[in-house]
């Protein structure tokens, strides 16, 4: 009878969506091709990335370029757009973008969590 219950748990575990997958399907733009070789494509992938893993295994070069991009948003007060005609760029820090590093018209709930400065206890 345990083992069934154990057997159960792993299972809906294996069925689960990862993090690194809740992540990426939260990801708050469909990007143009075109658009996707872009530095500000990939701090965001990144810091996706950062979030779903804590940074769990990350070499310190890896670190030390999102503090960087975080660095640079927060100092700076900005938020990173997308369009998908002109593609990405930067637009200063409204009230509205609250913690997000991204402006998103209509962030849902798990958006707000992910694509916000992360926590100090979690900054790479």
């Amino acid at each position: 009878m345990m083992q069934r219950f154990f057997a159960d748990i792993e299972a809906a575990r294996a069925n689960s969506p990862k993090p690194l997958d809740i992540v990426r399907s939260s990801f708050p733009f469909d990007v143009q091709p075109d658009h996707q070789a872009d530095a500000f494509h990939y701090a965001l992938h990144e810091h996706g990335d950062f979030i779903a893993t804590g940074g769990r295994d990350w070499p310190e070069d890896r670190r030390r370029g999102l503090r960087s991009f975080y660095a640079m948003l927060g100092q700076e007060s900005l938020v990173i757009t997308y369009d998908p005609r002109q593609g990405w760029g930067h637009e200063q820090r409204q009230r509205a973008d609250g913690d997000l590093i991204v402006r998103i018209e209509d962030p849902t709930h798990e958006q707000e969590l992910i694509w916000a400065f992360p926590p100090d206890e979690l900054t790479p």
